[in-house]
């Protein structure tokens, strides 16, 4: 049965990403190289406009070989993730954690949108190239399994890339959220942190303003329910768990408790 399920998970990840990217899509013919521009009206060739076409088609074909590899790329990085999705820890370059100021959330994201660009081929950016994987470990016991078997690998992968203090730190940071229940202000944690309501009003956009002005009352709510005051990444873990838990309910997100409990303790070891 769950080679059954390996087998079905592979295929829904393939069909989710190997589809017709518009980087590969037919162009329209260059301008240069329509009939109607290569002859005059009395029918003598015009040279320039023939040798305008050539250039045109040659960039053509230059842009269309560097899709190809890309997509080729792509291909061969989701058929190691659809069998193996462990693989993803080989690709990903976690040194980009070391490269900015706090909060660390968006060097984070920044890895996850570069591996959204590297699977989807430059497709609508909101389309989700990890359905699969969402639908696949949104089952508690699924991604257990798989958080057990990739531990090592992860504790490696930090302590290679000389990132433990700035994980550690930022899990310790968390702490609360993986020991208590999930609050209901985590439905609004996402806008208090996506329109930057940490800082001062004057340093927002004007529509960012309008915003937080309706969450001033988040902060508070969030210290009521775990005892520490919140901030950007706190906020960004919480709205997070909240999406976890929308996509699969409260063992899943008891799970991702577990495991960030799971690799605070293992980074505070080190």
């Amino acid at each position: 049965m769950e080679t059954l399920m390996d087998l079905r998970f592979t295929l829904a990840f393939l069909a989710s990403l190997v589809v017709a990217s518009p980087a590969l899509a037919k162009d329209d013919q260059p301008y240069a190289c329509r009939q109607n521009t290569l002859y005059t009206p009395d029918g003598t060739l015009v040279v320039a406009n023939v040798k305008s076409c050539i250039r045109d088609y040659e960039e053509l074909i230059t842009k269309k070989n560097a899709a190809l590899a890309k997509a080729q790329k792509a291909l061969d990085l989701v058929w190691k993730i659809a069998f193996n999705p462990s693989e993803i820890l080989n690709v990903v370059d976690l040194s980009v954690i070391r490269a900015g100021t706090t909060p660390i959330v968006p060097r984070v994201q920044r890895i996850y949108n570069d591996l959204h660009e590297q699977l989807s081929l430059g497709r609508d950016p909101d389309d989700d190239p990890f359905a699969a994987l969402r639908s696949r470990y949104a089952d508690a016991a699924t991604l257990g399994k798989f958080y057990d078997s990739v531990k090592q690998s992860v504790l490696g992968k930090i302590t290679k890339v000389a990132i433990v203090g700035m994980a550690g730190d930022t899990l310790q940071e968390s702490a609360p959220l993986f020991e208590k229940p999930l609050a209901v202000i985590g439905a609004v944690a996402g806008d208090w942190y996506s329109y930057g309501c940490w800082k001062p009003l004057d340093e927002l956009h004007e529509t960012s303003q309008r915003a937080c002005k309706k969450l001033t009352t988040f902060p508070n709510h969030f210290k009521e329910a775990y005892g520490v005051d919140v901030t950007p990444n706190t906020a960004y873990v919480l709205s997070w768990l909240y999406r976890r838990h929308m996509e699969g309910g409260p063992k899943i997100v008891a799970e991702w408790q577990r495991i960030g409990k799971d690799l605070s303790s293992s980074f505070s070891a080190k």
